[in-house]
């Protein structure tokens, strides 16, 4: 069979077809030459920091560059050639989608017959195929396909000869495009990048802060361990002390044959001896084996561990040890290195997040190419938060401030004896806390509970407690009490005086307030107002309003609009009018036991105004065990379900059981139970002599007719130059200026105090009488507090021994016995309580053969009898109350002047 064609022609149709389908197949080999360019462009525009520079100048210069396309030509016209060859791909490869199959088997077909040979042995059926797809293959040249297709590669080769005023006008037509297709190339070419040194150095700075207040947290953790080490040797100290007072003979306690009198008389006279002495040596005693040796040792051995695990540490100005001075000068720098800490935490935590997205954000175009290449609003973004990391890291705000909080702690020393000493004594509570979180259990306040039942102070510990606003530093179980005040919200808090009653009242307060609490009201005495106002100004960021006196209609009304802590007395509460639908936050009831009597008038309207509370917080630092239907009552008032349930178990009020029942609505803390840090209470009776003017006068008192002129023994004399009470007053007066130490002076009577203020001159303040207002009696105090060692202040028992809080004395002079100890108590609390960081001495002005002697001897025999029965109920409700009594009093002086009578044979 003929062919109707030539094998040239045959085989210039295959070449033809073979490449067109080859071109069409790899057109897309075009986007990556121009996807190539386009990251070759970016690359050298790197390497010659074109981007950097143009984002250093737009950040310091505070604008976004616009694009200029001459500066990156090369870039967009391989952009512009990425986007028209993924155009002409497109069209390519739906060409050879629709045609290649055909073409395919047509040019196999033609193969079969390409050469002679393939020909001569060929079939006539693949003879007849090849000369019929020869016919096919040669009219498609002549086909829209292959015009089509022929075009569409022949325009491949014209892109990189388009006009550059036609690649921009495309750029302007969609430059979003072109911005998005280079950002999405981009991460691709990393490795040619280069970050701007500036926000490296940003990032090298952040880091650097943060990293410094890692190793001050780690410095502080080493700070603790010293501390830690040195109270452990003042723990060694206390356990020989206490070991040294418990004597050899103990060893044989549970008879265990130890030969004690050999040990005594080879000169181990106590525990502390066998302690302190080796195994061997106490062998060698001779009739001590070196097995009983062991045997001693090992008992002496649990003598001292019990010793060390009953411990508890007094850390007190009057008794500067080295140790003791050694470990306040620790904690002082404990203290300070952790107020660093926690302002340095508090910087960071406020401005972290802000600071690290921000960071983050132009951390994320270091190299220049995607902030060039980003939309004008995302530039003005990525600026904006360069300019806050940089005014953030050296601005006021916070860089400027955490550099000198970090200054600061650096340059903190260990103070020199008597600073730290000094320190100690102002801020005693701060040293107490850092030690009971340093070294838990060690000041003797190891109750977590604080005395409530296990599941109510669980509860209890959960509550958040917001300090911010509250100027002052809360010991632990403050903190306990503040927390069940918040969970229990309508209690009784019995703690007392001097554990702070007030302070946890306007910390209850403050937390309230950061919850979104606006109004608080507070009903006291009038004695102390003003010292309400002034702590809460001197302890917290709450606005006191005084609503009391003429304005006090004023004052309540700017209280309702516009919040705060409003003041009031007991006889102010009749003036406190409160609509109906007027809710606040916490009503605090100071000496809450001023409305003991549900039938009293102040007791009503304290009742009506608490109707209107959403918490209520009774304080009372009496006693109420002992008086348990004031219990009952006031327990009424914040919840009757319980105030019922107690009334018929009065009669219990000290069992277990009748505690537990009440622990959800009375809370009671006593001073020896968390505060056992405090220095020690030196109570002294000072038995003064009287001279022969003193003598008369006593006998002209006793045979007159005023019973209260009998009690003024040796203050009575015309001129106290001839008093001994006196002499000796100012004889205390004078050691204790020079030790460094302010006194108070109390007494019962007014003549006796001018007296005493006219004796002393200039070395007293005015003194604290009942005449004398609250408010003045407040800036008498702070005038004390100011004043030099040696100052005096004088005060009526009664008016001063309540509600004012005076720890810069440390020396309580009491001018004659009163009838009721409790009142003595409370004047020596106005001193002796938390914050005191010094040994009070209190002193007892008496006179021997005297009325204040057998006063003394009244009270001491009734105290006796009295603290039998303390623990038990019926002493509620016996007579056996500590107190001299008018009638007792009566008899006291009938047998005063028999005694007289017969020693002047009268």
């Amino acid at each position: 069979m003929d062919r109707a064609y030539t094998f040239k022609e045959a085989n210039r149709l295959i070449k033809i077809y073979n490449k067109l389908l080859k071109d069409l197949a790899g057109s897309n080999s075009n986007i990556d030459k121009y996807k190539k360019r386009i990251i070759t462009g970016i690359s050298v525009l790197i390497r010659n920091y074109f981007f950097q520079g143009k984002m250093i100048h737009d950040f310091k210069g505070e604008k976004a560059s616009e694009w200029n396309y001459n500066d990156i030509d090369a870039v967009l016209r391989s952009s512009y050639g990425y986007f028209k060859s993924q155009d002409l791909c497109i069209k390519c490869e739906s060409l050879y989608n629709e045609n290649s199959a055909e073409l395919i088997k047509n040019i196999y077909q033609l193969k079969s017959g390409q050469n002679i040979l393939k020909w001569f042995f060929s079939n006539n059926t693949k003879k007849k195929n090849a000369e019929e797809s020869f016919t096919y293959l040669k009219n498609m040249l002549n086909s829209k396909f292959y015009t089509e297709s022929t075009k569409t590669l022949e325009y491949f080769t014209m892109i990189d000869t388009v006009n550059k005023i036609d690649v921009y006008n495309d750029v302007d037509r969609d430059i979003n495009k072109y911005r998005k297709l280079i950002i999405d190339l981009y991460p691709e070419i990393n490795v040619f990048g280069h970050n701007n040194s500036f926000i490296d150095t940003y990032k090298k700075e952040y880091d650097s802060i943060l990293s410094q207040k890692n190793r001050i947290s780690d410095d502080i953790e080493i700070e603790k361990s010293e501390i830690k080490k040195q109270l452990e040797i003042l723990i060694s100290i206390e356990m020989m002390n206490v070991i040294r007072e418990i004597p050899v003979e103990e060893l044989n306690r549970a008879k265990r044959g130890i030969r004690v009198k050999t040990l005594r008389d080879a000169g181990y006279k106590n525990i502390a001896d066998i302690y302190t002495s080796s195994i061997n040596k106490i062998a060698s005693v001779q009739g001590i084996s070196y097995s009983a040796a062991m045997n001693i040792k090992d008992i002496a051995m649990g003598f001292a561990k019990g010793a060390s695990n009953n411990v508890k540490i007094k850390l007190n100005a009057d008794n500067r040890d080295k140790v003791s001075t050694q470990v306040v000068k620790l904690v002082n720098r404990y203290i300070n290195k952790k107020i660093c800490m926690r302002k340095a935490e508090e910087l960071i935590n406020k401005f972290n997040s802000v600071i690290e997205i921000n960071l983050k954000k132009i951390s994320d175009v270091s190299d220049g190419v995607k902030y060039y290449f980003s939309s004008a609003e995302d530039k003005k973004e990525y600026i904006e938060s360069y300019i806050k990391v940089r005014d953030y890291l050296y601005g006021e705000q916070f860089g400027k401030n955490i550099k000198k909080v970090y200054s600061d702690y650096h340059s903190i020393k260990l103070l020199n004896e008597n600073e730290a000493w000094q320190d100690f004594v102002v801020n005693t509570v701060e040293y107490y806390n850092a030690i009971e979180e340093i070294y838990p259990g060690l000041l003797g306040n190891d109750d977590i509970y604080y005395g409530l039942p296990e599941d109510l102070a669980n509860k209890v510990n959960e509550e958040i407690l917001l300090k911010d606003g509250l100027l002052c530093t809360l010991r632990h179980y403050q903190e306990m009490g503040v927390k069940y005040i918040l969970h229990q919200q309508k209690v009784l808090l019995g703690d007392e005086m001097g554990l702070g009653k007030t302070i946890q009242a306007i910390a209850t307060m403050v937390s309230l307030k950061n919850k979104g609490g606006t109004h608080f009201i507070v009903i006291c005495p009038a004695s102390v107002l003003t010292n309400w106002c002034r702590e809460i100004e001197k302890h917290s960021k709450l606005e006191p309003i005084m609503v009391h006196g003429p304005n006090r209609r004023y004052a309540l009304a700017e209280w309702k609009e516009n919040g705060g802590v409003a003041v009031t007395t007991y006889e102010g509460t009749l003036y406190i009018d409160l609509e109906d639908n007027f809710k606040y936050s916490l009503l605090v009831v100071d000496e809450a036991h001023y409305i003991k009597n549900p039938d009293a008038r102040r007791s009503k309207y304290t009742e009506k105004i608490a109707q209107k509370a959403e918490r209520i917080l009774f304080m009372t630092g009496t006693a109420l065990e002992n008086r348990v239907d004031e219990m009952i009552n006031l327990i009424r008032i914040l919840n009757q379900p319980i105030s019922r349930q107690i009334k018929n178990i009065a009669y219990l009020s000290s069992a277990p059981k009748f505690r537990e029942m009440i622990s959800p609505v009375y809370y009671r803390r006593k001073r020896d139970e968390v505060l056992t840090e405090l220095p020690e209470l030196i109570e002294t009776k000072e038995w003064c002599r009287m001279g022969k003017e003193e003598q008369i006068a006593y006998e002209n008192s006793l045979f007159g007719s005023s019973l209260p002129e009998i009690r003024r023994v040796s203050w009575n004399v015309d001129d106290l130059k001839y008093s001994s009470k006196a002499t000796r007053l100012k004889e205390l007066v004078e050691e204790a200026k020079e030790d460094g130490r302010k006194v108070i002076v109390f007494s019962f009577f007014l003549s006796t105090i001018q007296k005493i203020s006219e004796f002393l001159g200039n070395n007293c303040t005015q003194p604290i009488t009942g005449a004398v207002s609250p408010e003045r009696r407040q800036e008498i105090i702070d005038e004390f507090d100011n004043a030099p060692a040696g100052t005096v202040l004088i005060s009526q028992i009664i008016a001063g021994g309540t509600g004012l809080n005076i720890q810069s004395a440390s020396v309580v002079i009491i001018c004659e016995p009163q009838f009721k100890p409790s009142i003595e108590n409370q004047a020596i609390s106005r001193a002796y309580r938390m914050g005191q960081a010094r040994n009070v001495l209190v002193y007892r002005l008496l006179c021997d053969d005297t009325i204040d002697e057998r006063i003394t001897e009244l009270l001491e025999k009734k105290q006796k009898i009295f603290d039998e029965f303390a623990d038990k109920s019926v002493a509620a409700e016996s007579d056996m109350l500590v107190e001299v009594s008018e009638k007792a009093f009566g008899d006291i002086v009938k047998e005063e002047k028999e005694r007289v009578k017969e020693k002047n044979n009268i």
